[in-house]
C-alpha cells in the first residue's frame, strides 16, 4: 500500500487533527503519538510512541470500563464485554476507518512493507492516540475521543466479537494453522472490500462488505465459523 513518506519536520498537524477529532496544545505530543519505533530506531534523537502506547491502553482500560458501569450489567458481564471492545480488530478498524494510518511517521523498512493487514500497528497507534490525548487534554478529551471513535460507532460495535481471532484458535486447537485471506477494493465510488478465505489452500468463503476492509474479513471469518461448526468441510 502506497501512503506518503511523513517526518516529523512535515508532519501535516491540522489533517490529523482533523482525522482525529482533537486539537492538541502540545503538536510535539501529536508527533509523538505517530511516531514509530522504527523511525526512533533510524533517528534516535526523536521518542516513539510506546510509553503513549502504555498510558493509552491503560487510560482505555479505564474508560471502556466506566462505560460498561453505567450501562449495567454484573461483573463477569463486564470483563467478558471488555475483552470484546479493547481487542484488537475494533481498535485497528478505528485507525484504518479514519485513515490515521496517513500520518505514521515510520522507518524506510516499515514504510516499504506497510499494510493494513498489520493490525497490531493500527491497535497499537490507537492506544498511543488515547494517552496522547489524556496527558494534553486530561481525562474528559481522552473519554470523549474513545467515545466517539469507538464506543458509540455503529461498524466498531459490530466488530466487538472478533471473529478472525476466533477463527484462528479454533483451527489452532485442531492443528490447521493455514489461514489465508485476499481482500480487494471492488468498488470506486464507495468504499467496498470482497475477502476471500482458504483454509490449507481451500477457498471456503466470499464475503462482501461496506466501510473498512476488516469488516469482509471479519465477515468471512463469521461465515467460516458456521461452516466449520456444521461439520461442512
Amino acid at each position: 500500500m502506497n501512503i506518503d513518506y511523513v517526518l516529523p519536520e512535515n508532519f501535516p498537524i491540522n489533517e490529523a487533527e482533523e482525522a482525529i477529532g482533537y486539537t492538541f496544545s502540545d503538536k510535539a505530543l501529536l508527533i509523538k503519538a505517530f511516531t514509530l519505533p522504527s523511525f526512533s530506531n533510524e533517528h534516535p534523537d526523536y521518542t516513539d510512541n510506546d510509553c503513549l502506547e502504555f498510558l493509552g491502553d491503560s487510560a482505555l482500560s479505564l474508560i471502556v470500563s466506566e462505560y460498561l458501569y453505567a450501562s449495567g450489567g454484573t461483573a463477569g458481564q463486564f470483563t467478558d464485554k471488555k475483552k470484546k471492545i479493547v481487542s484488537s480488530v475494533p481498535l485497528s478498524y478505528v485507525s484504518e476507518k479514519h485513515q490515521f494510518y496517513r500520518f505514521l511517521v515510520m522507518g524506510k523498512g516499515d514504510h516499504k512493507n506497510f499494510s493494513l493487514k498489520n493490525r497490531k500497528i493500527l491497535e497499537n497507534l490507537f492506544e498511543a492516540l488515547v494517552g496522547a490525548i489524556y496527558l494534553d487534554g486530561g481525562y474528559s478529551s481522552a473519554k470523549k475521543f474513545v467515545t466517539d471513535k469507538l464506543l458509540i460507532d455503529d461498524e466498531a460495535q459490530n466488530l466487538f466479537n472478533d471473529y478472525i481471532s476466533e477463527l484462528k484458535e479454533f483451527l489452532e486447537k485442531r492443528k490447521i494453522t493455514n489461514v489465508r485471506y485476499i481482500s480487494e477494493s471492488i468498488s470506486q465510488q464507495k468504499s467496498v472490500f470482497k475477502t476471500k478465505l482458504f483454509i490449507n489452500d481451500e477457498l471456503i468463503t466470499e464475503a462482501e462488505c461496506e466501510g473498512a476492509e476488516i469488516n469482509s474479513r471479519q465477515l468471512a471469518s463469521k461465515i467460516a465459523l458456521t461452516i466449520i461448526k456444521k461439520g461442512e468441510i
